[in-house]
């Protein structure tokens, strides 16, 4: 999946059908066993004699603009590679074979891998500076180090998908042909469901959690990482919000991956600054469910053990919802909409408060009374923070009351308010009235219109 701002790099699979350094015959049966034996396609290709270690990393270094290194030819203090769990090397295919004052050079399959260097970056607190080698010389050098096998230091997830036989994510593999496209900037989707083997494990996750919410039809997506002082069972959990109360996910997120996934979803919001983890961030995402418009808002935020994430999934389609659909009962549902009727023509003032617990539907509820009334011949302006849906024939603004204006002026909703009363306004609905000079305005504004 390319996203605006990240370049997406060719695998080894594309740059050797590009280039064809070998015949596609033998190519082929590379392949083949390749994904039959679960062995990286470069080491495949050395042990057939299908092209040279020097040919194979001289093609791979100039698509891929990366420095060689021969790890083979150099003396590695095991103490340097150490810096790296024995884990996290093998998992990543990465190795450490150098370390400076502020520096740590990394022998990598992959090195235009940002989340493994992300990774790497947040537990040495070093730079990292990757450098491309072969998977099997990188595996050869890591059994030095930790001696061969890594048997019980082998990570939590490879011990549980080789006991199970099968990856943690098989049971929840999108449909054939329902999947999610990410929005981008210039409005061309990208279907991020089709994801090839090769593509890093952390995309799969992300589009599992997002249509595992879809699924359970969750209002929000909780992802909070909780260590444990032992070290035996720290995890990220999952939960989804669905009616008001917060339920287990259908699967755990192995806890290696929690950096990675926070990355990912930073880069998805286009916005969000990816190196940054000690101050809190908010985001939006937009992707197209079986072509219908669904948005999450994103808000980050730092924690002992890593970011904290909640996901507030905006389905545009909730705000079509028929208001006598909604599930009032009859006699509240005759009150709601007898306020309602007439707004914008003979009715043109009055003051209606929704008011709730998280998850009530104060939104839902707002968005289907603004289109219960919205026509042509009458203005609507909405006061939002932020703006959760985007609505045909309505003025929406986005209030932050972080934008300072000048001295001890911000744009907060009270700014706002008396702005719109010179806008000549029929409706005007507020996101939140949290003061009292927000809320003198909208009741001055409610019963003398100005």
């Amino acid at each position: 999946m390319a996203v605006k701002g990240v370049q997406r790099h060719k695998t080894v699979m594309e740059i050797l059908t590009e280039r064809k350094p070998v015949e596609d015959d033998k190519l082929a049966q590379a392949e083949a066993e390749a994904n039959t034996s679960n062995k990286p396609i470069q080491t495949v290709l050395l042990e057939k004699e299908f092209m040279t270690k020097e040919a194979l990393l001289a093609l791979l270094s100039e698509e891929w603009k990366v420095e060689v290194a021969d790890i083979t030819n150099i003396e590695i203090d095991s103490e340097t590679v150490k810096i790296v769990p024995e884990s996290v090397a093998r998992r990543s295919l990465a190795l450490p074979f150098e370390k400076g004052e502020n520096s740590l050079s990394v022998a990598m399959a992959n090195p235009l891998d940002m989340f493994t260097t992300e990774d790497l970056q947040t537990r040495t607190g070093l730079e990292i500076r990757p450098y491309l080698a072969l998977p099997q010389d990188i595996v050869a050098n890591i059994d030095a180090a930790y001696g061969k096998g890594g048997g019980a230091l082998m990570s939590k997830i490879k011990q549980e998908e080789e006991a199970s036989g099968k990856s943690f994510l098989d049971d929840y593999k999108p449909e054939e042909g329902k999947g999610l496209e990410l929005v981008k900037e210039s409005r061309v989707a990208s279907d991020i469901t089709k994801v090839d083997a090769s593509a890093p494990e952390v995309e799969k996750m992300v589009n599992a959690i997002i249509l595992s919410a879809i699924k359970m039809k969750a209002s929000d997506i909780h992802i909070e990482p909780m260590e444990d002082p032992t070290g035996k069972n720290s995890k990220v959990v999952l939960r989804y919000r669905v009616d008001g109360m917060l339920r287990p996910g259908p699967f755990s997120v192995p806890w290696p991956y929690r950096f990675a996934l926070a990355a990912k979803l930073k880069i998805m919001t286009n916005s969000m600054n990816i190196t940054e983890r000690r101050i809190p961030q908010s985001g939006r995402i937009q992707v197209l469910n079986q072509g219908n418009p669904l948005e999450f808002r994103v808000e980050m935020v730092p924690t002992v053990y890593g970011e904290s994430c909640v996901m507030r999934i905006l389905d545009r389609r909730s705000v079509q919802v028929d208001i006598n659909k909604m599930g009032f009962l009859q006699d509240t549902l005759d009150k709601f909409l007898g306020l309602l009727k007439g707004i914008g023509g003979k009715k043109n003032f009055g003051l209606i408060v929704v008011c709730g617990p998280t998850g009530s539907g104060k939104s839902t509820t707002l968005y289907a009374a603004l289109n219960y009334v919205n026509r042509p011949d009458i203005k609507i302006i909405t006061a939002e923070n932020p703006v959760e849906y985007n609505l045909d024939g309505i003025v929406q603004v986005p209030v932050n009351p972080d934008l300072k204006l000048g001295e001890d002026k911000k744009f907060d909703f009270a700014t706002a308010l008396r702005s719109f009363l010179r806008l000549d306004p029929d409706v005007i609905m507020v996101g939140e009235i949290r003061d009292q000079e927000t809320c003198h305005i909208a009741m001055e504004a409610a019963m003398t219109g100005h």
